[in-house]
């Protein structure tokens, strides 16, 4: 539900507006998958995983909450300021609206993690799965209203600030036990943050198409044809990031059982299923993709084939990628997917000076970057020094 109500608030907004004037949304919706990710899924995770464990995990939680989420206020904020510095750039326009909105929906997704970590943690999946699919079917409502009643596509923007209202419905999701003086446990902070950091970097490779488009060239009909093609190819990602706290506790168990040579040979095993499928899904793509995209989003927001061949082969080198992060998550390797995405962040700089067109360019920058990031993160868990990784 959560992927058909996306798809429903793009498909309005790119057939209400037009290609060129939804381009302003198409970069902050770019953007909110980003932050969900990057924000929500380490929370998500992390709360998850400690609750799990029981004994004192309420007061860790709240312990780590209390310094983390200012901490992700702050990031959020200052994103927003350079969007605004950027505004004529990446939206068309100088005014606060769109940077205002982003800084909104990048909180908010922060807030769903928790929101989703906390029920998680507590047993409560059905009700986690819920409040994904309710967050975007709040935003399509209030969207269909504003293009019914004929309001501007910056109305039609704004509404996507309303998706995290869903946490009402949950407050006890927020709510953790603790004593006066609680805190977090030596070295939770440095496996959060390289978690965090690990996450962040991934998800700003995910996002980057559509906004690295937007900067060489305007909000053009092109950003808009390369985010609603990725926005397509991304849909069973989130999904998967939205499943994968349920796998936790049994990659826990398995992994509690295994050496550190084997978590190499597992991530190694990864990395080259994820180069095989990038592959395959790179020719396969733009023979079928391209109808499929003009049948929902219209024909002026079909991409190039080179473009949407990147596009779906850096989408799925993201599910491999999303594989290696769990394991290294539960084996308690937060660092090596630091360090990989560090890499795969600097591929995706240097691919950019490709002499291709600039659609293709940012496609193939992408899906080179995630590809790396997983070989990274194979070959930096076979390299590290420790023969056993298991969590203390």
């Amino acid at each position: 539900m959560a992927g058909i109500a996306a798809y429903g608030y793009i498909a309005v907004g790119t057939r209400v507006y037009g290609a060129t004037e939804f381009a302003p949304v198409a970069v902050v919706w770019s953007l909110w998958p980003a932050a969900a990710a990057a924000f929500a899924f380490p929370l998500e995770q992390w709360i998850a995983r400690e609750m799990a464990e029981g004994g004192s995990a309420e007061r860790r939680v709240r312990a780590m909450l209390e310094a983390a989420l200012p901490a992700i206020a702050t990031i959020c904020i200052l994103g927003g300021a350079v969007a605004w510095l950027a505004g004529e750039r990446l939206f068309g326009e100088a005014g606060p609206l769109y940077p205002a909105i982003l800084v909104a929906v990048c909180i908010g997704a922060a807030s769903m993690g928790v929101l989703r970590g906390g029920l998680a943690g507590r047993g409560r999946y059905r009700a986690s799965a819920v409040a994904t699919a309710l967050e975007n079917v709040i935003r399509l409502v209030p969207a269909l209203i504003v293009a019914a009643a004929g309001l501007g596509v910056r109305a039609f923007a704004a509404v996507l600030v309303l998706g995290p209202l869903v946490g009402l419905v949950w407050p006890e999701a927020f709510r953790y036990r603790t004593e006066p003086g609680d805190t977090a446990p030596a070295g939770t902070a440095r496996s959060f943050g390289a978690l965090a950091g690990g996450a962040l970097l991934a998800q700003i490779v995910l996002a980057a198409p559509p906004v690295i488009l937007a900067v060489m060239v305007g909000p053009t009909e092109a950003v808009t044809g390369v985010f609603v093609a990725l926005a397509l190819f991304r849909a069973p990602y989130l999904v998967a990031v939205g499943v994968s706290v349920r796998a936790l506790p049994r990659l826990t168990r398995d992994l509690a059982r295994s050496t550190h040579a084997q978590l190499g040979r597992a991530l190694g095993a990864i990395a080259a299923a994820t180069t095989i499928a990038m592959a395959a899904t790179a020719l396969v793509a733009p023979l079928v993709m391209p109808t499929v995209i003009e049948l929902i989003f219209g024909a002026d927001s079909v991409p190039s084939d080179g473009a949407i061949a990147g596009l779906a082969a850096g989408v799925v080198g993201a599910h491999g990628a999303l594989a290696a992060m769990l394991a290294l998550l539960v084996a308690g390797r937060n660092e090596i997917a630091l360090h990989a995405w560090i890499v795969g962040c600097l591929a995706n700089l240097f691919l950019l000076a490709l002499p291709v067109a600039d659609e293709t360019k940012v496609a193939v920058a992408f899906a080179g970057a995630e590809l790396i990031a997983v070989c990274s993160m194979a070959v930096g868990t076979m390299l590290a020094p420790r023969a056993e990784h298991l969590r203390s």
